[in-house]
This record gives C-alpha cells, sequence and structure tokens, in this order.
C-alpha cells in the first residue's frame, strides 16, 4: 500500500457526546498545515456513530467503528491505522474537547527524539500541565498505599509533594520562560510523538487500564526507554473536560481500579 504523506496526524478517540469535536476539527483547520485525522468511534449506539461518521465525512476525516474497549485500546487501533497508511512527521493523540490556541509548528523539528506536551488551559484558567516534574518515588509510595489501605492521609502526603515540585517548576518557567523543559509525565488529554517514538515504541497504551491512568504508564513506559518528555508553553489549548464524563457515576471507582492496577503490575507487587 502506498502511504499518503502527512506532517501530522491527529489520533481522536470519541465515545457518545457528538457536541466537542466539531469545535476541535475547525481548530486543527485553521492552527495546523498537512495534516490527516482519524477519529476512533468507540461505540455506543448507532445513532450517536452515524453522526460521528457524518462528522468525519464533512471534515474529510478517516473514520474507524470499533467495540469500546477502553481509551487506550481505541487510540492504539488509531495509531495502526496511521501507520499502515500515512507517511508522517508526528502523531497527535487529542481528546475530543480541546480547542488549538496555539500550535507552534516551527518548534516541531526541534523534539523529533521525544515527545511533547504544551499548555493546557482548563474552563477555570487552570494549566494542566505539567502533570508531574520528576518522578518522586516517595510521592508514589504514598499514593499508592493511600489508595490500598484507604488512607486519606497517605493520598495528601503523595499529592503534596507533587503538587509542590508541581507548582515551583510553574513558578520557575514563568519567570524564566524557557522554550521547553524536560519533564516525567505530561497530560494525557493533547501530547504529540514524533514518527521515531512511535516506531520505538509501538503500543502507546495497556489496554487493561480500560479508563483513568493513561499518563502514568505512558511517563512510566517512555522513562524506560530513554525516550525524553518535553514541556512546551508557547503551545497552548483549550480543554473544555471530556463531555463523555458526564455521563458516567462510576468515574471514582474506575479511577481507583486503573491506580491500583498500573501501581501493582508496574511498581509495586501484589503483596507489597
Amino acid at each position: 500500500m502506498n502511504r499518503k504523506k502527512v506532517k501530522y496526524i491527529f489520533i481522536v478517540v470519541v465515545y457518545r457526546n457528538v457536541e466537542d469535536i466539531i469545535e476541535l476539527l475547525e481548530s486543527i483547520e485553521k492552527k495546523v498545515s498537512s495534516y490527516q485525522v482519524v477519529i476512533v468511534n468507540n461505540f455506543y449506539d448507532n445513532s450517536t456513530k452515524c453522526r460521528f461518521e457524518e462528522i468525519a465525512s464533512e471534515y474529510a476525516c478517516d473514520f474507524i467503528n470499533c467495540p469500546n474497549r477502553g481509551y487506550g485500546a481505541g487510540n492504539n487501533q488509531g495509531i495502526r491505522f496511521a501507520i499502515e497508511r500515512y507517511d508522517f512527521d508526528f502523531l497527535v493523540i487529542s481528546n475530543p474537547d480541546i480547542v488549538i490556541k496555539n500550535f507552534a509548528q516551527e518548534m516541531m523539528s526541534l523534539y523529533k527524539d521525544g515527545v511533547i506536551g504544551c499548555t493546557i488551559y482548563n474552563l477555570n484558567g487552570k494549566n494542566q500541565n505539567p502533570m508531574l516534574v520528576r518522578n518522586n518515588k516517595l510521592a508514589t509510595k504514598l499514593l499508592y498505599r493511600g489508595l490500598k489501605s484507604k488512607s486519606k492521609l497517605c493520598m495528601f502526603l503523595g499529592k503534596a509533594l507533587n503538587k509542590i515540585e508541581r507548582n515551583v517548576a510553574q513558578i520557575y518557567m514563568r519567570k524564566i520562560k524557557p522554550k521547553s523543559r524536560k519533564i516525567y509525565q505530561i497530560h494525557g488529554s493533547f501530547l504529540i510523538f514524533s514518527y521515531s517514538v512511535i516506531k520505538k515504541v509501538g503500543a502507546l497504551y495497556d489496554e487493561e487500564m480500560f479508563l483513568f491512568g493513561e499518563e502514568g504508564y505512558l511517563a512510566y513506559l517512555l522513562n524506560k526507554q530513554n525516550i525524553p518528555t518535553y514541556y512546551c508553553p508557547e503551545m497552548v489549548v483549550l480543554h473544555k473536560e471530556d463531555g463523555s464524563m458526564k455521563f458516567r457515576d462510576d468515574i471514582n471507582e474506575e479511577c481507583v481500579k486503573a491506580s491500583l492496577y498500573f501501581f501493582e503490575k508496574y511498581y509495586f507487587g501484589q503483596g507489597d
């Protein structure tokens, strides 16, 4: 198969909520050149499937419909599709509820060896990056102990350690204003991978993690393979927060389940 050449591939996994993705597609059209969007529908019902398919056709996107096996599985499916059909330089994983404000394409060539995260503002004006400046092993152990034993104190201490480091890093970057900074973990709603990283890593997500915790696994995976992660504040998006989440009443339960799975598989044994 002859693969079409584009600079950027966008993988967008959708589920149920059809309202957000049009604004994302319009912002891509305005801010990005030489791109292709792959919409992956984690099937909910025929009505939403047909609507997503109509949107994909209207905006010249590729459309994949698949069983809802989770966010990570949907992204892995989209990545495999992109590798088979396109010759690209960068692959972007984006939530559907993202609006691109500044894509800073001129900076991309600086990060062909790694993964790029950007400034992600939510509707309250909070910057969601960086998630973790470094892998603080004490904080990780406290968070795991807190989840395992339902200890609010351990959870508070683990979160506090990470938050202090994060806040210090954000203050530093506001004052010094560097072009980028290497960090450990970036927010998963919008992140950019160079082609070399995609070829080296392969599947980016653990498909046993149905929902939540993907950023932790991805940070672990990249760090293990010595792939750098960059936070680039000049690149800016708005994150409206995932509209599909408002339909769920089991978010906390799913989050705890995913976090314990991740910690016990990749950091701590079952008996630890």
